[in-house]
């Protein structure tokens, strides 16, 4: 599985990276993290409502934490780097930052607020930059995308710790199985059991990856 970087809109970037050119990198970066976001936005989605418990859905959702992460992303394209990581890390570490955020407020204050101490024009330019994509609202919108996630929450524990770390997140599976202190051989075979499960639910394209993925 390539990394989302060497995707044609992360090629370009790279080779921004290479020259160093601020100006240069500038002038793409708008367009350019939008197309590496849409790359990103269902697995994003997904990963948010999979990590929001039930019982504080009623003050928190998956598109919240989705949208805010887009902001916090536009706000600091200019940090990423593709030498270093690919895209996909680097999004999901923005977006669980955010996340930790948001449940810390839900647990202090019964609500969240997470654009405060913003300015005003920020949160004028981040709603800009929402409006021209709208990507998290139309995924929440999206009877597809919540039936898939309605079974797979229904499914064991730790098959939806496999499906979060190696499909959305991006993980081997040695990685994952290291990470929740399983055998690699194990967790291969328990994962291909539930890939096989996970097809036969129809998931949206971008939530299986294809048979050769480990």
């Amino acid at each position: 599985m390539n990394p989302v970087w060497l995707s044609p809109p992360g090629e370009r970037l790279r080779q921004l990276c290479r020259v160093r050119g601020p100006t240069m990198l500038q002038a793409v970066a708008e367009q350019s993290l939008e197309e590496l976001y849409q790359e990103e936005a269902v697995r994003l989605y997904a990963w948010a409502r999979l990590n929001i418990r039930a019982q504080h859905r009623h003050r928190l959702s998956a598109e919240d934490i989705a949208q805010e992460t887009w902001f916090r992303a536009a706000d600091r394209f200019s940090t990423f780097d593709p030498t270093t990581r690919p895209f996909r890390a680097w999004i999901f570490s923005i977006a669980k930052n955010v996340l930790a955020e948001a449940m810390r407020q839900v647990h202090r204050r019964g609500r969240v607020r997470l654009d405060e101490g913003r300015t005003t024009l920020a949160l004028e330019r981040e709603q800009a930059a929402h409006s021209s994509s709208g990507v998290a609202t139309r995924l929440a919108r999206d009877e597809a995308v919540r039936a898939f996630l309605d079974r797979i929450e229904r499914a064991d524990l730790l098959d939806r710790q496999i499906f979060v770390l190696h499909v959305l997140e991006g993980h081997t599976i040695p990685e994952v199985a290291e990470r929740l202190q399983l055998g690699a051989e194990a967790t291969s075979k328990r994962w291909q059991r539930w890939r096989q499960r996970l097809r036969a639910l129809g998931p949206p394209p971008e939530l299986l990856p294809k048979s050769g993925e480990q």
